[in-house]
Order: C-alpha cells, then sequence, then structure tokens
C-alpha cells in the first residue's frame, strides 16, 4: 500500500507515508480511516506526512483536498511534511492558500520534524493544565 496511516503520540499525531507510485485516490482512502482519529480527540490532531519516498505528483492531486480531515476538520492541528520535493511542496502551498489554511510547515528531515510537533504539543498540553 503506498499510501499508508497510522495514529502516534498519544492520539496528537496522524502519521502519513506515501510512496510511489502513488494515486491521489489512494490518500483520499485513508481519509475514512482518519476520520475517527480527529472525532475523537479532545485536542488539536497534527499530521505528519513523510514524502521522502513520494517523487512523483500524481494526477488529481488538487482534488485530494475535498474531505480531507487534516484541513477541515474542527479538531485539526498543523500540517507538518517532509521529504517534498519542489514540484510537491508548489502543490501543497498553493492547495493550503487556495482553502486559506496557515498551518502548513516543511521539513528537511523527519527529526526536525518530530522535535517541532513534540514541542508544539507540550505546549498545547502545558496551556490545556492551565485553564
Amino acid at each position: 500500500m503506498p499510501v499508508k496511516c497510522e495514529l502516534r503520540e498519544n492520539g496528537h499525531v496522524v502519521y502519513i507515508t506515501v510512496t510511489d507510485p502513488w494515486t491521489a485516490h489512494e490518500l483520499q482512502a485513508i481519509y475514512n480511516v482518519e476520520k475517527p482519529f480527529f472525532d475523537q480527540a479532545h485536542h488539536p490532531v497534527h499530521t505528519l506526512a513523510n514524502l521522502t519516498a513520494a517523487h512523483r505528483v500524481p494526477s488529481g492531486l488538487l482534488g485530494a483536498r475535498n474531505g480531507s480531515p487534516h484541513v477541515f476538520h474542527p479538531n485539526r492541528g498543523e500540517i507538518v511534511v517532509v521529504g517534498a520535493n519542489s514540484l510537491i511542496q508548489m502543490l501543497l502551498t498553493t492547495v493550503i492558500r487556495v482553502v486559506r489554511f496557515q498551518g502548513l510547515k516543511l521539513f528537511a528531515t523527519e527529526e526536525e520534524a518530530w522535535a517541532y510537533l513534540r514541542e508544539l504539543i507540550a505546549s498545547e498540553t502545558a496551556e490545556k493544565a492551565l485553564a
């Protein structure tokens, strides 16, 4: 399966891996798997998408934003992308701009992405404890 997802960090992060060859339909197919992660959360659910093994852009990718819990769910957090080539980065930033979502971060390594997310989750957890 070229597009896989799993819940990590005690329900705070949906971790997605994408490998070639993949299709926009395969990406959209995991939305039904992921939606309960967002529905059942009482905190933001962030997304870490590892695209280091995805080198091509499938047709229909722009339409794959439709129904995405990563962008449209009320419990969505930030979207962190690792290893996207320049074409995928351009498409991602364009889609994010079109839907007016401001939580996209791009990282070169997974270690940097996890460090960022863990700091963000710690901050959110501390904020919630004070409330």
